[in-house]
């Protein structure tokens, strides 16, 4: 699904839409994205086995 970062206004307050979430999760660091597959995974396996129990 693609993303419109450029829209994020760097506050952690104000969300407008689905891609100023994405963009924070992107920058904490909780979503990471592979430009190369056009993919996003989640790089953590901790917070991965929260979100994806049965991986």
């Amino acid at each position: 699904m693609p993303v419109q970062t450029r829209t994020y206004s760097n506050d952690m307050m104000s969300f407008e839409s689905k891609d100023d979430v994405l963009t924070l999760l992107f920058h904490l660091g909780y979503l990471s994205c592979d430009a190369a597959n056009s993919a996003v995974s989640i790089p953590n396996m901790e917070v991965k086995g929260r979100v994806c129990p049965d991986r």
